[in-house]
């Protein structure tokens, strides 16, 4: 089986898709022909059998070059909606031609479609609905996600999330004091912070006399950081709420590894989030919200606790994930319980699978991943 993945990424190391989609590519790589074309100038490194290119521009001599040298498409799997390389890529190349998916990564949520709402109910009615209906299925990272997708996006939908790499290190923190970290983007709206430091506000007293942190790292996304820095300060948060740059690699993982008793994400919406799988991947427990996508795995496996998106509900559960920190090492093995249904050989497996049974014409729902 040939399977191309078509994204259009700038590299940005600290942009989630650049971790998942090359795990996707080397988990289906096991198993099938693995081309990943990126629509921009940046190019995925492997190490492993698989094809990559980058095409700033694509022209049908190229598009004759990637066959010649990998084979036409048994799939495409196309990797975002509001990328219009990505729509000329589809119009061009594979519309009537190839078979494809559509992997959306939390783009479909009606929280994000609430985002530049006018010009997203233009597309959607010109392009976006066409394309995705079209698909042989919209690949949902979650429940959550899918549930919170508007049906007019799909006819066909399967749930199948992105996967982590084993760790060969665990949490080793000693809870003294407790700190929670948040590493990703400072997105306020998104990411939730602004509601996250509003819920520290409320609990402000506790979090002081206890001594409890919370550590936010990340690069700034608009005015996020310079709206939470006012945030912090004008509810007297400075010695709670630290606010600290990006930490890729070994940095981040001796933060997470060595400074953190619980990982919190009070995200308004999320397609799966790779930060929370990795923290889980470390044994260490998560606080998320419902619309993370986690939230069942925490209920299912107890492996943190999960808030409504609001400040009253996020203030609570962290009051309530201190006052329960006797049981931390037991979440913390929860955690490692719950991650190993994420490593990335299981996923590319049943991608593989699923993607099979999809080009085939088989019944999906039944195969459908919901953990």
């Amino acid at each position: 089986m040939v399977i191309w993945h078509i994204c259009s990424t700038s590299g940005d190391p600290c942009n989630g898709m650049v971790t998942v989609i090359p795990g996707h590519v080397k988990a289906q790589a096991n198993y099938a022909k693995i081309a990943l074309i990126n629509l921009e100038e940046y190019r995925f490194e492997f190490t492993e059998d698989v094809a990559s290119y980058a095409i700033n521009k694509m022209h049908k001599t190229k598009y004759r070059e990637i066959i010649d040298e990998i084979g036409e498409p048994d799939l495409v799997v196309f990797h975002g909606i509001y990328l219009p390389r990505i729509w000329y890529f589809y119009l061009k190349y594979v519309k009537q031609r190839y078979k494809y998916i559509v992997i959306p990564h939390g783009s479909m949520s009606r929280v994000a479609q609430s985002k530049s709402k006018i010009k997203k109910t233009l597309f959607n009615k010109v392009f976006v609905y066409g394309f995705t209906r079209k698909s042989l299925a919209v690949q949902f990272l979650s429940i959550a996600e899918l549930n919170e997708a508007e049906k007019e996006f799909y006819e066909n939908k399967i749930i199948i999330g992105n996967g982590i790499e084993k760790k060969n290190i665990r949490n080793n923190y000693n809870n003294n004091p407790i700190k929670m970290t948040y590493i990703g983007r400072i997105d306020n709206y998104h990411k939730g912070l602004d509601l996250l430091v509003q819920a520290c506000a409320q609990k402000k007293e506790f979090l002081k006399k206890n001594g409890i942190e919370v550590n936010i790292h990340g690069n700034n996304c608009g005015n996020s950081k310079e709206n939470l820095i006012v945030l912090i300060k004008q509810n007297e948060l400075e010695d709670v709420v630290r606010l600290h740059g990006p930490v890729l690699g070994k940095e981040k993982e001796r933060i997470l590894v060595n400074n953190t008793s619980f990982f919190i994400m009070p995200s308004r919406y999320e397609g799966q989030p790779m930060a929370a799988l990795e923290a889980l991947s470390y044994g260490i427990p998560v606080i998320v919200s419902l619309n993370t996508g986690f939230a069942e795995e925490v209920q299912k496996y107890g492996c943190g606790l999960y808030a409504q998106v609001s400040v009253d509900s996020i203030a609570n559960v962290i009051e309530e994930a201190c006052l329960s920190i006797s049981g931390h090492k037991g979440m913390c093995m929860k955690a490692l319980d719950c991650v190993e249904n994420y490593y990335w050989d299981k996923i590319g497996l049943e991608t593989y699978s699923l993607y099979c049974d999809l080009v085939k014409g088989k019944e999906i729902d039944k195969n459908t991943r919901e953990k």
